[in-house]
């Protein structure tokens, strides 16, 4: 009955279920920061009030994950920067090998496996970068990224299309602008990087 009674514990268990998912191995190392999930739990289960939007947000954004994408401010000074990315692909191991590897290079990942969940995710915990497959269970990457682009609350979040098409052009594939293409298999890693280069995710966001 909580989840239900509780939108803000259904976030925060899902969050922790992504933490999990992509920390790799799971061992005592992980403890600390999984009893910061159930900690926030109990909380607002004790309370007995769900917290309001804001307060979920603020709540989700304190909590642990990989770490924060460094950032070489000047030759000698490194700053970090919090960045998240919602992932949105069916489970399964393509999943976990992608999530896994955004987590390990300091993004915090949040993953759906339909547009609808990635909605609710996002509007939860605004993403910096949203990445989705071609093929999803209720609509197309496409017609997500559409759908994103329509949501003030998302509208200028960076979007990914993953897909195992060899077509590269966002424009000819009916993305909207600024969207961008990573092709699966053997160029995924350098056409990702490529974009948030350009991006400037190792920088400032860029609009």
């Amino acid at each position: 009955m909580l989840p239900a009674l509780f939108p803000a514990i259904t976030m925060i268990a899902h969050a922790l279920e992504d933490y999990i998912e992509t920390a790799g191995k799971v061992g005592p190392d992980h403890l600390p920061a999984i009893q910061a999930y159930t900690d926030a739990i109990r909380v607002i289960a004790d309370h007995g009030e769900n917290p309001g939007d804001s307060e979920t947000t603020e709540i989700l954004r304190a909590l642990p994950h990989s770490g924060t994408v460094t950032v070489n401010a000047t030759p000698t000074d490194q700053i970090t920067r919090d960045i998240g990315f919602l992932l949105v692909l069916p489970k399964g191991l393509q999943r976990r090998i992608i999530g896994e590897g955004l987590a390990s290079c300091g993004f915090r990942v949040s993953l759906a496996e339909t547009a609808v969940e990635a909605i609710e995710i996002g509007l939860a915990n605004p993403p910096h970068i949203i990445g989705a497959s071609m093929v999803n269970e209720d609509m197309s990457g496409v017609e997500m990224a559409h759908a994103f682009k329509a949501i003030d609350a998302l509208s200028n979040a960076k979007f990914l299309l993953m897909t195992s098409s060899g077509e590269t052009d966002p424009e000819a594939l009916g993305l909207p602008a600024g969207a961008r293409v990573a092709r699966k298999g053997c160029k995924f890693q350098m056409d990702m990087t490529n974009h948030l280069i350009e991006w400037g995710v190792f920088g400032n966001i860029k609009d």
